[in-house]
């Protein structure tokens, strides 16, 4: 259904969103130590 793909898009950007952003800590993190 409609509603069932919306929310796996929803989720799968949600996913990338947190992969991208403890991407950046882990590379600050490693840089500043």
């Amino acid at each position: 259904s409609a509603q069932a793909w919306i929310l796996f898009i929803i989720i799968l950007a949600f996913t990338l969103l947190i992969f991208r952003s403890s991407a950046r800590w882990v590379y600050y993190a490693g840089e500043s130590d």
